[in-house]
């Protein structure tokens, strides 16, 4: 009885604790580096569950990045500008630039499966993990 209440008090929904940029994982600091080495981290979390953790960094402009356990990327917002094109696979861009001319990508999402994207216009994409289109997502 007081293991399974141990164990639910961990699983807690605030398990978030501020972090500093040298403390995520060195795979994450690498991809801020090279990626949005010009913008500022307002602030950086991590989150703890029971058999996970990730991690998420805002920065000043708005724009986030989620990280998994080893550094990773899972999900990266940019509200006011775009994704980095050397993060979006070819077979996507291509795709996106066929037929959304004029149009930014400024979300996309990956796990193992599938990317998910978010168009400027509102559009929400999928595509396989090898970045071949498959479906609107409303």
């Amino acid at each position: 009885m007081f293991l399974s209440l141990g164990v639910m008090l961990n699983a807690s929904p605030d398990n978030d604790k501020a972090i500093t940029f040298d403390q995520l994982p060195h795979k994450a600091q690498a991809f801020i580096t090279h990626y949005f080495s010009k913008e500022d981290i307002s602030y950086a979390k991590k989150d703890v569950e029971i058999f996970d953790k990730d991690y998420d960094v805002y920065f000043v402009d708005g724009n986030k990045i989620s990280f998994n356990k080893n550094g990773e990327w899972k999900e990266i917002e940019c509200r006011n500008s775009e994704i980095p094109q050397g993060i979006i696979p070819d077979q996507i861009k291509g795709y996106v630039n066929s037929n959304y001319a004029n149009v930014r990508i400024i979300e996309i999402e990956y796990d193992s499966k599938k990317y998910e994207i978010k168009l400027s216009n509102n559009k929400n994409l999928i595509f396989n993990k090898k970045g071949f289109f498959l479906h609107f997502d409303y």
